[in-house]
């Protein structure tokens, strides 16, 4: 008992050692183009216009996401004010909100210290820690779908023990069906009816199978719970329908959901095996661990019905995104809460029962040897994982760093797996915590420098009475940081005409759009790398 309690305190430091790092250094890096600007813009213009129902951006309707996102994002800049720190407050805020009900579902079925290694293996997964530092709805979404399917889940299991009866049971009234249904709503309102979509085939097939589906259907408590959805729900699609002139509700469901889904979007395409890859890489560490905890699940006969029911929440939203014709990394992160109980479940049956280590050994067999791949690669070849923004900035003292913690970590915790599971569990929790940290504080400020600061800085120092643009470029973070409109400009005859007018006019391109152009009456007003800022002017 009293090793269980030491263990348990640990945990709870390094849970809170997490809980900072998540708060750690989150304005101190500019928005990154292009998705963050976006968002923080169109709540910043929606605070300017006072306009609470049709999102604007760059002074145009965007048509992308429903209203939810920017609702948070704009009260966070009028507690915080417009800046890094409020745009990405609504991230890590909805991550540790996700994280909190996690750790209550799980502590009502497994107990404490079940619930903080659930809760540290979400935390520390990289995907994970990362979106819920940028300024984008993925991480909210995550965490309302998260929260109304563990909320149905519960409304479920209180059914079950209202009553001897089933018909009793059926008939008792549920305050989780509500709750469940009121996180839906705002799912739906963060980024659309494929919210709704993905709850449902988690919930229904699942529980059809299990012949408990009335439960569900036959309660009135869940379709007064669907009244409740409607009515939080309906509203705003209607207004924001006659507010567009009926253009909202055609693009937003015909282009950004129906097309999305049967068609490439934005060039955003990918193998069928895409997102396998995205959780390989993206629930690091323990997506070394997946495999090996669905073989538990499957193989040892687990009798409770929450394992099944996670391993079913992730093979079919898995499928669901697999088939889509548009990908993106995101699109997977609301399996990552379930993914994080069965490899709970795992560690937690390995250190009570002291069994299963072979799984787990082979688990940071296997680790390592990737590690050892990634090594190589990012020692000899690291051209071919940076992005094409960032491939001429050298990183190799960050890179070194982030190898040796990795490589230490891994093996240590590897050979520590057939002694305590305990000591291996902490020393993988540990040595993420420092990747994470080495990202934050090394990575992130020199990217940010090398490709964001010149936008950034120039946008911010330009008066108000200057005419901006781009050529043949569109940096969203140049609106945010500018705060006004910003034309883009595709032909170099209309440039030069903004050139020769009479009223103040600065542009901002690539170097590489320039070369071979000569232009009159333009001044050099700054440039770095890759970007250059010109005006009719000079400079002061």
């Amino acid at each position: 008992m009293s090793k269980n309690s030491g263990f348990q305190k640990i945990l709870l430091v390094f849970l809170g050692l997490f809980f900072i790092l998540y708060f750690f250094r989150l304005g101190s890096t500019g928005l990154i183009d292009v998705d963050e600007p976006r968002y923080a813009e169109a709540a910043r213009e929606m605070l300017e216009s006072g306009n609470f129902i049709v999102p604007y951006f760059n002074y145009e309707v965007r048509f992308d996401k429903p209203v939810f996102f920017y609702y948070m994002t704009a009260i966070s800049m009028k507690l915080f004010g417009q800046n890094e720190f409020s745009a990405r407050f609504p991230s890590v805020l909805s991550s540790l909100f996700c994280l909190v009900f996690l750790f209550y579902f799980t502590k009502k079925f497994y107990g404490s210290i079940f619930a903080l290694l659930s809760v540290l293996v979400l935390m520390s997964s990289l995907e994970f820690a990362a979106l819920s530092r940028f300024s984008i709805p993925d991480m909210t979404l995550t965490s309302f779908i998260s929260c109304s399917i563990f909320s149905f889940f519960l409304g479920y299991n209180n059914l079950l023990l209202s009553n001897r009866f089933v018909h009793l049971q059926i008939k008792s009234f549920s305050i989780w069906y509500l709750a469940g249904f009121i996180f839906l709503a705002l799912a739906v309102l963060t980024k659309g009816p494929m919210a709704m979509l993905l709850v449902f085939i988690v919930l229904f097939p699942f529980f059809w199978w299990t012949r408990q589906l009335e439960y569900f259907l036959k309660n009135k408590s869940f379709w007064l719970g669907f009244l409740l959805f409607m009515f939080m729900v309906f509203p705003w699609f209607l207004l924001v329908h006659n507010a567009t002139g009926g253009e909202f509700t055609k693009v937003f469901f015909g282009l950004h959901n129906f097309q999305r889904y049967t068609s490439v979007v934005s060039g955003h395409s990918g193998p069928v095996f895409y997102y396998f890859l995205v959780i390989l890489l993206g629930f690091m560490p323990w997506s070394f661990f997946l495999v090996q905890s669905i073989y538990f699940v499957l193989k040892k006969g687990v009798k409770d019905i929450l394992p099944w029911f996670c391993l079913w929440w992730i093979i079919v939203v898995l499928c669901f995104f697999s088939i889509s014709k548009t990908k993106l990394l995101t699109y997977i992160l609301p399996i990552f809460p379930a993914c994080s109980i069965l490899v709970a479940l795992l560690f937690y049956e390995a250190i009570q029962q002291k069994k299963y280590r072979d799984l787990l050994s082979i688990g940071f067999g296997i680790l390592f040897l990737f590690a050892v791949v990634i090594s190589y690669i990012c020692l000899f070849h690291i051209g071919t994982l940076l992005p094409s923004d960032v491939k001429g900035l050298r990183l190799d003292e960050e890179i070194l760093f982030l190898l040796f913690v990795m490589l230490v970590g891994v093996s240590m915790a590897w050979a520590s797996s057939n002694n305590s599971i305990k000591i291996t569990f902490l020393i993988t929790v540990s040595s993420f915590f420092l990747i994470n940290s080495s990202l934050i504080m090394l990575f992130l400020p020199k990217i940010d420098k090398y490709s964001q600061y010149l936008l950034r800085s120039f946008s911010q120092s330009i008066p108000k009475n200057v005419e901006l643009a781009t050529f043949q470029i569109m940096k969203p973070s140049i609106v945010f940081y500018s705060a006004r409109r910003v034309n883009k400009i595709n032909n170099i005859d209309k440039l030069q005409e903004k050139l020769d007018s009479d009223s103040k006019f600065v542009f901002i391109t690539k170097k590489k759009l320039l070369e071979g152009v000569e232009l009159d009456n333009a001044y050099l007003l700054g440039d770095d790398t890759r970007y250059v800022v010109y005006g009719n002017f000079p400079k002061s």
